[in-house]
Protein backbone atom coordinates (compact mmCIF):
# COMPACT_ATOMS: atom_id res chain seq x y z
CA UNK A 1 0.00 0.00 0.00
CA UNK A 2 2.76 2.35 0.63
CA UNK A 3 4.13 2.20 -2.73
CA UNK A 4 0.74 2.24 -4.48
CA UNK A 5 0.44 5.37 -2.59
CA UNK A 6 4.02 6.48 -3.37
CA UNK A 7 3.47 5.93 -7.07
CA UNK A 8 0.24 7.57 -7.35
CA UNK A 9 0.87 10.48 -5.88
CA UNK A 10 3.92 10.62 -8.16
CA UNK A 11 1.68 10.02 -11.27
CA UNK A 12 -0.63 12.81 -9.58
CA UNK A 13 2.27 15.36 -9.99
CA UNK A 14 3.55 14.30 -12.85
CA UNK A 15 0.22 14.83 -14.98
CA UNK A 16 -1.04 17.79 -13.18
CA UNK A 17 0.87 20.27 -16.10
CA UNK A 18 -1.20 18.39 -18.11
CA UNK A 19 -4.71 18.29 -17.16
CA UNK A 20 -3.88 22.27 -16.27
CA UNK A 21 -3.33 22.57 -20.46
CA UNK A 22 -6.73 20.81 -20.67
CA UNK A 23 -8.24 22.78 -17.82
CA UNK A 24 -7.43 25.87 -20.20
CA UNK A 25 -8.18 24.76 -23.40
CA UNK A 26 -11.72 23.51 -22.15
CA UNK A 27 -12.67 26.15 -20.40
CA UNK A 28 -10.86 29.45 -21.85
CA UNK A 29 -10.16 27.75 -25.70
CA UNK A 30 -6.58 28.85 -24.88
CA UNK A 31 -4.02 26.34 -26.57
CA UNK A 32 -0.98 26.88 -24.03
CA UNK A 33 1.33 24.43 -24.72
CA UNK A 34 5.11 25.59 -25.36
CA UNK A 35 6.30 22.52 -25.41
CA UNK A 36 4.08 20.76 -27.42
CA UNK A 37 2.91 17.77 -26.26
CA UNK A 38 -0.87 18.44 -25.75
CA UNK A 39 -2.96 16.54 -28.41
CA UNK A 40 -4.36 19.57 -30.13
CA UNK A 41 -2.27 21.29 -32.39
CA UNK A 42 -2.82 25.07 -33.60
CA UNK A 43 -1.81 25.53 -37.55
CA UNK A 44 -0.38 28.80 -38.64
CA UNK A 45 -3.21 31.41 -39.19
CA UNK A 46 -1.18 33.92 -40.40
CA UNK A 47 -1.81 33.96 -44.32
CA UNK A 48 -5.45 33.49 -44.01
CA UNK A 49 -8.19 35.91 -44.62
CA UNK A 50 -10.95 34.25 -43.23
CA UNK A 51 -10.00 33.87 -39.91
CA UNK A 52 -12.93 32.50 -38.26
CA UNK A 53 -13.94 29.94 -41.03
CA UNK A 54 -10.21 28.93 -40.63
CA UNK A 55 -10.45 28.74 -37.03
CA UNK A 56 -12.97 26.82 -36.94
CA UNK A 57 -12.77 24.26 -39.83
CA UNK A 58 -9.11 24.01 -39.71
CA UNK A 59 -7.12 26.20 -36.95
CA UNK A 60 -6.97 23.80 -34.70
CA UNK A 61 -6.11 19.78 -35.11
CA UNK A 62 -6.26 16.00 -33.52
CA UNK A 63 -2.45 14.32 -32.93
CA UNK A 64 -3.37 11.31 -32.12
CA UNK A 65 0.00 10.79 -31.65
CA UNK A 66 0.11 13.11 -28.41
CA UNK A 67 -2.76 11.34 -27.02
CA UNK A 68 -2.79 10.24 -23.39
CA UNK A 69 -2.04 6.65 -22.05
CA UNK A 70 -4.46 4.72 -20.14
CA UNK A 71 -5.63 6.19 -16.79
CA UNK A 72 -5.48 9.52 -17.66
CA UNK A 73 -7.91 10.76 -20.09
CA UNK A 74 -10.33 7.87 -21.77
CA UNK A 75 -10.75 8.18 -25.82
CA UNK A 76 -14.27 8.92 -26.67
CA UNK A 77 -13.65 11.78 -24.33
CA UNK A 78 -10.53 13.03 -27.01
CA UNK A 79 -12.84 14.41 -29.37
CA UNK A 80 -15.45 16.07 -27.04
CA UNK A 81 -12.43 17.75 -24.83
CA UNK A 82 -11.09 18.96 -28.53
CA UNK A 83 -14.40 20.12 -29.70
CA UNK A 84 -15.40 22.44 -26.21
CA UNK A 85 -11.82 24.15 -26.73
CA UNK A 86 -12.92 24.52 -30.21
CA UNK A 87 -15.91 25.95 -29.69
CA UNK A 88 -14.98 28.33 -26.60
CA UNK A 89 -12.28 29.55 -28.97
CA UNK A 90 -14.81 30.38 -31.25
CA UNK A 91 -16.83 32.31 -29.14
CA UNK A 92 -14.15 34.75 -28.12
CA UNK A 93 -12.52 35.11 -31.31
CA UNK A 94 -14.95 34.86 -34.40
CA UNK A 95 -18.10 35.83 -32.53
CA UNK A 96 -15.80 38.52 -30.43
CA UNK A 97 -17.67 37.71 -27.41
CA UNK A 98 -14.48 37.29 -24.64
CA UNK A 99 -16.93 38.44 -21.81
CA UNK A 100 -18.19 34.91 -22.21
CA UNK A 101 -17.87 32.07 -19.75
CA UNK A 102 -18.89 28.74 -18.30
CA UNK A 103 -19.27 29.96 -14.81
CA UNK A 104 -17.50 29.81 -11.51
CA UNK A 105 -19.58 26.53 -10.70
CA UNK A 106 -18.63 24.33 -13.74
CA UNK A 107 -14.80 25.75 -14.24
CA UNK A 108 -14.45 24.72 -10.45
CA UNK A 109 -15.94 21.17 -11.24
CA UNK A 110 -13.97 21.13 -14.48
CA UNK A 111 -10.54 21.72 -11.90
CA UNK A 112 -11.24 19.55 -9.69
CA UNK A 113 -12.38 16.53 -11.92
CA UNK A 114 -9.48 16.67 -14.46
CA UNK A 115 -6.56 15.35 -12.56
CA UNK A 116 -5.38 12.07 -12.13
CA UNK A 117 -7.38 9.38 -10.64
CA UNK A 118 -5.98 5.88 -9.60
CA UNK A 119 -9.54 4.10 -10.06
CA UNK A 120 -8.55 4.62 -13.86
CA UNK A 121 -12.43 2.87 -14.53
CA UNK A 122 -14.03 6.08 -12.60
CA UNK A 123 -14.51 8.80 -15.32
CA UNK A 124 -18.07 9.39 -14.39
CA UNK A 125 -17.22 13.07 -12.91
CA UNK A 126 -14.71 13.94 -15.53
CA UNK A 127 -17.15 12.73 -17.98
CA UNK A 128 -20.39 14.64 -16.60
CA UNK A 129 -18.26 17.67 -15.92
CA UNK A 130 -17.17 17.35 -19.88
CA UNK A 131 -20.67 16.82 -21.64
CA UNK A 132 -21.83 19.45 -19.20
CA UNK A 133 -19.37 21.96 -20.76
CA UNK A 134 -19.90 20.74 -24.74
CA UNK A 135 -23.68 21.37 -24.09
CA UNK A 136 -23.25 24.83 -22.71
CA UNK A 137 -20.93 26.35 -25.35
CA UNK A 138 -22.82 24.74 -28.27
CA UNK A 139 -26.00 26.14 -26.71
CA UNK A 140 -24.24 29.83 -26.35
CA UNK A 141 -22.71 29.59 -29.82
CA UNK A 142 -26.24 28.78 -31.57
CA UNK A 143 -27.86 31.59 -29.35
CA UNK A 144 -25.63 33.93 -30.45
CA UNK A 145 -26.01 32.42 -34.17
CA UNK A 146 -30.05 33.09 -33.86
CA UNK A 147 -29.57 36.64 -32.09
CA UNK A 148 -26.30 37.85 -32.88
CA UNK A 149 -26.35 36.88 -36.35
CA UNK A 150 -29.59 36.42 -37.58
CA UNK A 151 -29.96 33.29 -38.57
CA UNK A 152 -33.16 32.34 -39.24
CA UNK A 153 -33.21 35.66 -40.87
CA UNK A 154 -30.51 34.84 -43.10
CA UNK A 155 -32.14 31.26 -43.84
CA UNK A 156 -35.53 32.87 -44.87
CA UNK A 157 -33.65 35.19 -47.28
CA UNK A 158 -31.69 31.87 -48.91
CA UNK A 159 -34.94 30.30 -49.43
CA UNK A 160 -36.62 33.76 -50.96
CA UNK A 161 -33.67 34.64 -53.49
CA UNK A 162 -31.88 31.62 -54.19
CA UNK A 163 -34.96 28.66 -54.29
CA UNK A 164 -37.37 31.11 -55.81
CA UNK A 165 -39.36 31.53 -53.08
CA UNK A 166 -39.85 35.48 -53.69
CA UNK A 167 -42.12 34.60 -56.58
CA UNK A 168 -43.10 38.46 -57.31
CA UNK A 169 -39.40 39.41 -57.41
CA UNK A 170 -38.53 37.17 -59.80
CA UNK A 171 -41.57 38.03 -61.98
CA UNK A 172 -40.84 41.36 -61.86
CA UNK A 173 -37.07 40.86 -62.68
CA UNK A 174 -37.46 38.09 -65.76
CA UNK A 175 -40.05 40.90 -66.92
CA UNK A 176 -36.64 44.01 -66.77
CA UNK A 177 -34.62 41.56 -68.20
CA UNK A 178 -36.54 40.78 -70.86
CA UNK A 179 -37.93 44.17 -71.75
CA UNK A 180 -34.14 45.72 -71.31
CA UNK A 181 -31.78 42.59 -72.57
CA UNK A 182 -34.23 40.29 -74.10
CA UNK A 183 -33.38 40.92 -77.77
CA UNK A 184 -29.62 40.97 -77.39
CA UNK A 185 -27.49 37.74 -78.71
CA UNK A 186 -24.20 37.35 -77.47
CA UNK A 187 -22.80 39.24 -74.30
CA UNK A 188 -21.77 42.53 -76.48
CA UNK A 189 -23.79 45.39 -75.24
CA UNK A 190 -25.20 43.70 -71.60
CA UNK A 191 -23.48 45.44 -68.82
CA UNK A 192 -23.29 44.03 -65.26
CA UNK A 193 -24.55 47.85 -63.78
CA UNK A 194 -27.69 46.97 -66.04
CA UNK A 195 -28.37 44.47 -64.91
CA UNK A 196 -28.11 44.92 -61.31
CA UNK A 197 -29.92 48.97 -62.00
CA UNK A 198 -32.83 45.86 -63.36
CA UNK A 199 -32.63 43.54 -59.97
CA UNK A 200 -32.79 46.68 -57.80
CA UNK A 201 -35.71 47.69 -59.59
CA UNK A 202 -37.33 44.53 -59.02
CA UNK A 203 -36.70 44.51 -55.22
CA UNK A 204 -38.17 48.07 -54.91
CA UNK A 205 -41.12 47.16 -56.54
CA UNK A 206 -42.30 43.73 -54.98
CA UNK A 207 -42.36 42.34 -51.45
CA UNK A 208 -39.14 41.57 -51.32
CA UNK A 209 -38.67 45.45 -50.32
CA UNK A 210 -39.96 44.58 -46.86
CA UNK A 211 -36.37 42.98 -46.06
CA UNK A 212 -33.96 44.41 -43.73
CA UNK A 213 -31.48 46.90 -45.81
CA UNK A 214 -28.59 44.74 -44.58
CA UNK A 215 -30.33 41.86 -45.93
CA UNK A 216 -31.12 43.54 -49.73
CA UNK A 217 -27.92 44.77 -49.56
CA UNK A 218 -26.59 40.96 -49.46
CA UNK A 219 -28.03 40.25 -52.97
CA UNK A 220 -25.49 40.82 -55.79
CA UNK A 221 -25.30 40.18 -59.10
CA UNK A 222 -22.61 38.73 -61.56
CA UNK A 223 -22.27 38.32 -65.61
CA UNK A 224 -20.90 34.88 -65.99
CA UNK A 225 -17.96 36.20 -68.52
CA UNK A 226 -14.49 34.06 -69.25
CA UNK A 227 -11.71 35.72 -70.23
CA UNK A 228 -12.45 35.60 -73.75
CA UNK A 229 -15.63 37.17 -73.22
CA UNK A 230 -14.21 40.55 -72.34
CA UNK A 231 -12.68 41.36 -76.05
CA UNK A 232 -16.75 41.43 -76.88
CA UNK A 233 -18.14 42.78 -73.65
CA UNK A 234 -17.17 46.30 -73.76
CA UNK A 235 -17.46 47.24 -77.78
CA UNK A 236 -19.03 46.26 -80.89
CA UNK A 237 -16.02 44.24 -82.30
CA UNK A 238 -17.53 41.82 -84.48
CA UNK A 239 -15.49 38.86 -85.22
CA UNK A 240 -15.44 35.05 -85.42
CA UNK A 241 -16.07 34.14 -81.60
CA UNK A 242 -18.55 37.14 -80.97
CA UNK A 243 -21.00 35.64 -84.51
CA UNK A 244 -21.35 31.87 -82.92
CA UNK A 245 -22.28 33.16 -79.51
CA UNK A 246 -25.76 32.87 -78.95
CA UNK A 247 -26.43 33.23 -75.85
CA UNK A 248 -28.90 34.98 -73.97
CA UNK A 249 -28.97 37.15 -71.49
CA UNK A 250 -30.51 34.04 -68.99
CA UNK A 251 -27.76 32.20 -69.48
CA UNK A 252 -24.83 35.17 -68.76
CA UNK A 253 -26.15 35.98 -65.19
CA UNK A 254 -26.38 34.98 -61.71
CA UNK A 255 -27.42 36.20 -58.34
CA UNK A 256 -25.48 35.69 -55.38
CA UNK A 257 -26.63 36.10 -51.70
CA UNK A 258 -23.50 36.45 -49.19
CA UNK A 259 -23.79 34.74 -46.18
CA UNK A 260 -22.00 36.08 -43.43
CA UNK A 261 -18.91 34.66 -42.41
CA UNK A 262 -19.81 33.53 -39.21
CA UNK A 263 -22.63 31.29 -40.45
CA UNK A 264 -20.62 30.48 -43.73
CA UNK A 265 -18.23 29.02 -40.65
CA UNK A 266 -20.32 26.51 -38.91
CA UNK A 267 -22.13 24.85 -41.36
CA UNK A 268 -19.42 21.96 -40.87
Amino acid sequence: PRHVDLVNGLLHAASKPWFQMLHHWTTEGILSDPAGEFFVVEKDQSQETNLAQFAWNDGFVLDKSKLPGTGIMDDDLVEPAFRVGKGVNFVRRCLMDGEWSFGDDLIDRAREAFCFSPDADDSSNFRSTLTEAMRIVHSHILDSLHSGEELMTHLYALKQFMLLGQGDFFSALMEGLSSELGDKVGVAGIYKHTVTSIVESALRSTNANDFPQHVLERLTTDLLLGAQDYEYAFGSTIGSKHENDTRRIWELFAINYSVPEQLKTTRA
